[in-house]
C-alpha cells in the first residue's frame, strides 16, 4: 500500500467517527499518512517533466532506510555516484531514465543489484511505476 492509497483508506475509516467534523477528516488522514510515510510525497509527480533530482532524493531516502535496517553497513555517497552515472548517460528527467530502460540501466558501468533495487523502489514510491 502506498501513501496515497493509505490516505484514502484512512479518510474512509475516519468518516465513520462521529466525533470528528467532516471538514477535518481529509486533513487528519493526510497528517496520519505523513507520520507513517515520512519523506514520501502524497501526490504523484510527472515522470516526463520531473527532474532526475526528485528521483535521486527518493533513491537516497530508500538507501538510507536500507542502511538503517542493516546498521553494520556504512553510509556512502550512493546518491552522488548515481547522479554522476545519470549525468554520464545524459539522463536529466525521470522520463529519460524510463526511455533508457531498466535492462540498459543494469548494464551501465557502476550499476549493481542494490542500485537497481533502490531505483525500482523509488520509482514505485514516487510514480507507481513497477516496470520500466
Amino acid at each position: 500500500m502506498n501513501k496515497q492509497e493509505f490516505t484514502q483508506e484512512a479518510a474512509l475509516r475516519l468518516i465513520n467517527r462521529s466525533d470528528m467534523p467532516m471538514a477535518d477528516i481529509a486533513g487528519a488522514a493526510r497528517e496520519l499518512a505523513d507520520q507513517l510515510f515520512p519523506g514520501i510525497p502524497a501526490q504523484k509527480g510527472n515522470p516526463e517533466t520531473d527532474s532526475i533530482e526528485v528521483l535521486l532524493r527518493e533513491v537516497g531516502r530508500v538507501d538510507e532506510q536500507n542502511v538503517d535496517n542493516y546498521r553494520h553497513v556504512q553510509k556512502s555517497g550512493f546518491e552522488v555516484r548515481l547522479g554522476n552515472i545519470f549525468r554520464s548517460q545524459d539522463v536529466n528527467v525521470v522520463g529519460d531514465l524510463l526511455r533508457y530502460g531498466r535492462r540498459d540501466f543494469q548494464k551501465a558501468r557502476g550499476i549493481g543489484p542494490h542500485t537497481v533495487k533502490c531505483v525500482d523502489q523509488a520509482l514505485q514510491n514516487l510514480y507507481d511505476i513497477t516496470e520500466w
